[in-house]
């Protein structure tokens, strides 16, 4: 706020002067002090916009993402992965999934799993990820339901994967609307569900991705996720 006082301080002074015809010595410099203003409210404002795109936290049962809005609350028995085993699902190194910062994770890699989480006994998982159209997709954003159709067209080309689309609607999660497809998938005689929860945050794709198995229901991972 102190920078934009000052910003707008340095356009007055700049028309005071102009008017009273003062030399071109004086102009120079006080537009040098209107460009330096400017230049420190865009660094502010693009820090704190960095800052906004963090990690998300883990503490005890309950994983948070202040950038998405997400709260999801596990069973006990369930088991978060460590940054090291999301940095092998991802193939990267630790190094390249920064603990904290986001932004420049996906700025780097352009997609990122923040999050995974799954029951070892049934085999249930949940994953929160994050796409970077900036990196991924030439800058081109992509609606929720183009997304979809991607994944339609993505994971029914899937090698030994049969994929099969089911059902697409409209859920909400910790209060942000979702665009959930559903799809059946037989891997390797083993039938089962996978469903994709899809959410554009200002051209970076939130996706949660569902895997319930043994006993577990879409419905079931729904709940755990603050309403």
């Amino acid at each position: 706020m102190k920078k934009l006082i000052a910003l707008t301080l340095a356009v007055m002074m700049l028309a005071s002067l102009a008017s009273c015809g003062l030399t071109d010595t004086v102009n120079e410099a006080v537009n040098d002090a209107v460009n330096d203003a400017v230049n420190d409210v865009v660094n502010e404002v693009t820090e704190q916009v960095n800052k906004d795109i963090s990690r998300g936290v883990i503490v005890g049962d309950v994983y948070t993402s202040d950038f998405s809005g997400i709260t999801f609350t596990k069973p006990s028995d369930w088991v978060y992965s460590t940054d090291e085993e999301l940095a092998q699902l991802i193939n990267t190194s630790l190094d390249n999934l920064n603990a904290t910062d986001l932004a420049k994770t996906l700025t780097e890699l352009g997609s990122v799993y923040d999050m995974m989480v799954t029951d070892t006994y049934s085999g249930t998982n949940v994953i929160v990820a994050y796409e970077n159209f900036s990196v991924t997709n030439a800058g081109k954003t992509m609606t929720e339901s183009e997304y979809l159709e991607a994944l339609k067209t993505g994971l029914s080309a899937q090698t030994g994967m049969g994929y099969e689309f089911v059902s697409e609607e409209t859920v909400y999660l910790s209060g942000n609307s979702y665009l959930k497809g559903t799809f059946s998938v037989d891997a390797s005689g083993v039938s089962l569900t996978q469903v994709y929860y899809l959410r554009d945050i200002d051209g970076i794709m939130n996706s949660i991705i569902v895997t319930p198995v043994n006993g577990y229901y879409d419905t079931d991972i729904e709940a755990m996720f603050s309403q």
